[in-house]
């Protein structure tokens, strides 16, 4: 079973709006939704938890609605924790409580895989998916990057340049 916890928990204050940047609307609908989109619709994805507060788990629900999205793989809710570390806690331990409430409950099983992705960041593929559950063979996890075009350089005493970095050896992920 591939599940995916989608966290849109975070409050954006670095960006000073009134909402969170998740749902901040771009293109008709909000950036969560985009996610939302490509996790409902991957063929390896087999249920989806959102971690979010309770005022805006409606309005996620009503922009699928108006994307048009089947709504089948959404299994539920968690709450947001104080950081992103408990908020992913807190969506595991919902995937475990709704299992636990079947008449044959599952568990998560060694062949199983949790799918974390942060829902401030619309633009997932399904490529990057696919490709994220095909590496995960053999590996106890795996992350997209990309590669670096910036030139980057080391500070060893964070005031002067040490050594200019081979950016085909460096990739950018999230740090979170």
């Amino acid at each position: 079973m591939n599940y995916a916890i989608l966290l849109s928990g975070g409050t954006g204050t670095r960006i000073g709006t009134e909402i969170p940047k998740q749902y901040i609307r771009a293109g008709g609908h909000m950036m969560v939704t985009y996610a939302l989109s490509v996790l409902l619709k991957c063929q390896f994805t087999d249920a989806v938890f959102i971690v979010t507060e309770n005022e805006w788990r409606a309005a996620i629900i009503s922009d699928a609605r108006d994307m048009g999205l089947d709504e089948s793989k959404l299994k539920g809710y968690a709450m947001p924790g104080r950081n992103r570390q408990t908020s992913i806690l807190s969506g595991m331990r919902k995937i475990l409580d709704v299992n636990a409430g079947r008449e044959e409950p599952e568990v998560i099983k060694e062949e199983d895989s949790i799918l974390i992705h942060d829902a401030a960041r619309p633009f997932l593929t399904a490529e990057m998916l696919e490709s994220c559950y095909g590496a995960l063979n053999n590996h106890d996890g795996v992350m997209p990057v990309i590669p670096m075009k910036d030139t980057v350089y080391l500070s060893r005493d964070g005031k002067s340049v040490s050594e200019l970095l081979d950016r085909e050896k460096i990739y950018a992920g999230d740090r979170k």
